[in-house]
């Protein structure tokens, strides 16, 4: 298969999710083997930052990456878009610190890449494949990386919640599919966290616009999916497995498991440890 771009650029703007900052992005075609590179316009040198694992600097609520005091945060939900839609390379101009949060799914930014075009280029893509079985524990959380002939993605969540309870998801990894069954699935928080983000200067420009807020008894706004919220996991997993930087080949389980955990199997997959 040959690596894939946009045909042409594109534009898009809102507010970042937990900075609550105004953002305006954008989406430009790139050379073969170039992956996705970040770059913030607003910074002066214009510096540029590989969407890859070995520059995560943060993972708690979102996945962030930096290089010295720059950083780019909420990338997961465009990376997962990206995949989703097989581009392997772009180069994404940002004037702030994260990336718009949209309706808190991936449905827009794959919407813009269908108008926008996707471009086959004349260099092949790089696999990935899952060798043996790897696995990561932190907490209750496990995340497993098995052999397969396609990525294949199973994820489960259980929470002591009346409103979530345990929920299951798994999704063969193309367009059509992660278009319609997972892209769509937005972002989710509980009623009783919100005080606490607020604190630590998380989900600043969180709302019903972009966010599933759950309470004791109801959610807050309707479900797109009766498991919206374990689909959001998965969209969440993808796009950090997009860190990658290549096609990956295996089944990936998750249970339980974050950003954190994704990450650290990206590291196991690439041979670190």
């Amino acid at each position: 298969m040959k690596q894939r771009t946009v045909a042409e650029s594109f534009e898009m703007e809102g507010i970042g999710l937990h900075t609550g900052k105004k953002v305006h992005m954008t989406v430009n075609p790139a050379p073969p083997d170039s992956g996705i590179v970040f770059v913030r316009s607003d910074c002066e040198h214009r510096p540029r930052i590989a969407a890859s694992f070995s520059e995560v600097t943060g993972v708690e609520r979102c996945t962030a990456l930096g290089k010295g005091a720059v950083r780019i945060v909420t990338v997961e939900h465009f990376l997962a878009s990206a995949y989703g839609f097989a581009i392997d390379n772009l180069e994404v101009e940002i004037d702030s610190e994260e990336l718009p949060a949209l309706d808190g799914s991936a449905r827009q930014f794959c919407q813009a890449f269908m108008d926008s075009g996707i471009r086959e280029q004349e260099s092949e893509k790089r696999t990935l494949e899952v060798m043996h079985p790897l696995y990561a524990v932190r907490g209750d959380g496990l995340i497993i990386a098995l052999p397969g002939e396609a990525l294949c993605l199973t994820c489960i969540i259980v929470y002591d919640h009346p409103m979530v309870k345990t929920q299951f998801f798994e999704m063969t990894v193309d367009p059509e599919r992660f278009f319609s069954e997972c892209a769509p699935a937005r972002t989710y928080g509980f009623w009783e966290e919100v005080e606490g983000l607020y604190e630590r200067n998380l989900a600043l420009g969180g709302s019903l616009d972009n966010a599933v807020v759950i309470k004791q008894d109801s959610f807050m706004t309707p479900l797109r999916f009766d498991n919206e919220m374990v689909r959001h996991k998965c969209l969440d997993l993808l796009g950090d497995l997009a860190l990658v930087g290549c096609s990956l080949k295996g089944h990936i389980i998750s249970m339980r498991a974050g950003h954190a955990l994704n990450i650290e199997i990206l590291k196991l997959l690439c041979g670190g440890e």
